[in-house]
């Protein structure tokens, strides 16, 4: 999400360099570039929290010892026809 967004925000730097070259001296700058790279990077953790919510990480115990790990996601978010069984 954040590489999308980044290519959006040189796309405008851009649009801005090419289409108002007067402006541009004062818009565009190591400060406009920090802040964009933090926008961006703000936006994207904070757009992705509820995914993050959503799975829990679950651990089955091996034969061999150790464990399995694997990201669980809750039933009422699985996809139809996706079964348990396809996990092991």
């Amino acid at each position: 999400m954040s590489s999308t967004w980044l290519t959006v925000a040189m796309a405008v730097s851009r649009y801005v360099a090419i289409c108002h070259p007067l402006h541009a001296r004062r818009i565009i700058g190591r400060s406009f570039a920090t802040l964009t790279l933090a926008g961006v990077f703000v936006v994207s953790v904070l757009a992705n929290v509820p995914r993050f919510l959503r799975q829990r990480i679950a651990a089955i115990p091996c034969r061999e010892g150790g464990h399995f790990y694997f990201v669980d996601v809750p039933s009422i978010h699985r996809k139809a026809g996706f079964t348990a069984a396809e996990l092991n």
